[in-house]
């Protein structure tokens, strides 16, 4: 109804048309916002995803780079004993060579000494 005349007249169902109009572009222009939120929100989830599976790739990566480095810790400790055996080995047999040689030598100095004794004892 008209505020003027009291009937339905073609003014009123302009504004009215109207106002439906601006009613659908305001509801259109917040579908609109609502659906870019949207996406804009599933994107960060995404980037929060990615982000998320590369400080795992990173950690295991460093994991990874953390055992390597232990391992090669562990290899070059074993080494080092073993260098360490071997030098103790080539010690003691040397050192075996030695004492044999020096047993002989002792040995020899007493066959002499019986050797001089004996020539002693049979001049006397």
């Amino acid at each position: 109804m008209c505020s003027y005349c009291g009937l339905i007249c073609s003014k009123n169902e302009e504004k009215k048309e109207e106002k439906e109009k601006e009613g659908e572009k305001n509801d259109k222009k917040e579908m609109v916002k609502e659906e870019e939120e949207k996406e804009k929100g599933e994107e960060e989830k995404e980037e929060q995803k990615k982000k998320k599976q590369g400080e795992e790739k990173d950690k295991k990566e460093m994991v990874k780079e953390e055992e390597e480095k232990e391992k090669g810790e562990e290899e070059k400790e074993e080494q080092e004993k073993k260098n360490q055996g071997e030098k103790k080995d080539k010690k003691e047999k040397v050192k075996d060579v030695d004492e044999e040689e020096a047993e002989e030598e002792e040995k020899e100095k007493q066959g002499k000494e019986n050797e001089v004794h004996k020539k002693d004892k049979k001049e006397k």
